[in-house]
């Protein structure tokens, strides 16, 4: 549901369907539809199980009239309470592992910096990762790690809960995601490659649509294309798309990132420790007023607490794939990092302290500039917004069809859901 709205028009409800409304809208342009969404600062798709909505001529003028007026077109989807539950079985599943090798192990369970650094490497996996099946794996890996470090007392009791909150809100935004998917294939169903094939139950009003439409069918085709891919068709994904821009997800907006970033920013450097430490790392200090990193650190997570909440949809997606590439960048310099702090500590907080300052930095940098004019940018440009916008795609193979997995396929449960 957008952000701030409070009401909406449904053509259903609001038309006297059991009367004669030829009136109404033998002239698209001045139809109830027309003016509704006019005065509309979005557009909510509702797909359906039977056909796609874009069958129907109305539904296609729609979308022209979106695209003209330069609106926001969402896509409603059907929350996924299945996989919800699922996902929810699996991260109990993977504490329970975590706790279960902190009572066994305790601490002889390899050097903490080995396994510190294999928490880093997996969140910069799950900030990177596109695959269903992968991002599932990293995200109860990671559960299981956090805990483990949390159960075992090997550091600060919440130095590990930062990211066991991000692994948790992770796997619910791939869930989410997932019900995205199925989404965008229930409006691609019965679609015959373009919107000019849709259709009315009146001659009449099919043929004031199209002469209404004209040569446009062609961007009306671009604001759907973009809608099943990026799950938000706006004026921003489409012209990225027709730069020759892969959008695919582009619109959703995952939480997991900002989850993290309030948790471990605020926590990390505003919050004094116990003096526990992980490996050899020198003792935690509770930060001094002077301290230049933690007053930046702090007064930048109030300027992006902001920008989330003032951006529009489009932009706060934007900028959330920009802390989310950038933060994939700066855990894979950590895991390293953690490595010269056991052997040089001096050296690696160090370069941990400088790393955070030019993350912040880049990331205020990127964010203030427009995206369309981030894209031009020379030589660099469409590809840098490529990066920002993807996620590399990798797939674990589908486990065999035992007859375990035929008999849960029996009572309704879909075995994929369970991968």
């Amino acid at each position: 549901w957008p952000l701030g709205a409070r009401h909406v028009w449904i053509c259903a409800v609001d038309m006297p369907q059991h009367l004669d409304i030829e009136g109404l809208i033998a002239d698209p342009k001045t139809s109830p539809f027309a003016e509704a969404l006019a005065s509309a600062k979005h557009v909510l798709v509702v797909p359906n199980r039977s056909c796609s909505v874009y069958s129907r001529l109305w539904c296609v003028y729609e979308a022209f009239l979106a695209q003209q007026q330069g609106k926001l077109v969402r896509m409603a989807i059907r929350p996924d309470i299945r996989g919800s539950a699922v996902a929810a079985v699996g991260l109990a599943a993977s504490c329970a592992l975590g706790a279960g090798l902190a009572a066994v192990a305790g601490h002889e369970l390899g050097k903490v910096s080995l396994l510190y650094a294999t928490v880093w490497v997996l969140l910069a996996g799950s900030l990177l990762l596109g695959g269903q099946r992968v991002r599932r794996a990293v995200h109860l890996a990671g559960c299981a790690i956090s805990v483990y470090f949390f159960a075992s007392g090997r550091c600060p009791h919440w130095h590990r809960l930062h990211d066991l909150g991000y692994f948790a809100a992770a796997e619910l935004d791939r869930v989410r995601l997932a019900a995205f998917d199925v989404e965008a294939e229930n409006i691609k169903r019965g679609l015959q490659g373009s919107a000019e094939h849709a259709m009315c139950s009146k001659a009449a009003d099919e043929e004031a649509i199209k002469k209404e439409i004209g040569d446009d069918m062609g961007k009306v085709d671009r604001v759907i294309d973009v809608l099943v891919k990026a799950t938000q068709a706006s004026p921003l994904w489409t012209a990225l798309s027709e730069q020759g821009l892969d959008v695919t997800g582009a619109g959703f907006t995952p939480w997991a990132c900002p989850t993290y970033l309030l948790g471990v920013i605020v926590i990390h450097t505003a919050i004094a420790t116990d003096g526990r430490h992980c490996g050899n790392a020198p003792p935690l200090e509770k930060p001094s007023p002077g301290d230049l990193v933690t007053w930046v650190t702090i007064s930048t997570q109030a300027v992006w607490g902001v920008l989330t909440v003032v951006l529009s949809s489009d932009r706060r997606s934007f900028f959330i794939f920009i802390l989310e590439k950038l933060m994939m960048l700066y855990f894979c310099m950590m895991s390293v990092t953690l490595f010269a702090i056991q052997f040089h500590g001096d050296l690696g907080h160090t370069v941990s302290e400088w790393a955070k300052l030019v993350f912040i930095y880049t990331v205020l940098l990127l964010s203030i500039i427009p995206p369309l004019i981030l894209v031009r940018a020379p030589l660099v440009g469409p590809g840098l917004v490529q990066f920002l916008l993807r996620r590399v795609k990798l797939h674990l193979p589908r486990c065999p069809q035992t007859s375990c997995a035929r008999r849960i396929s029996a009572i309704g449960i879909p075995v994929d859901s369970l991968a």
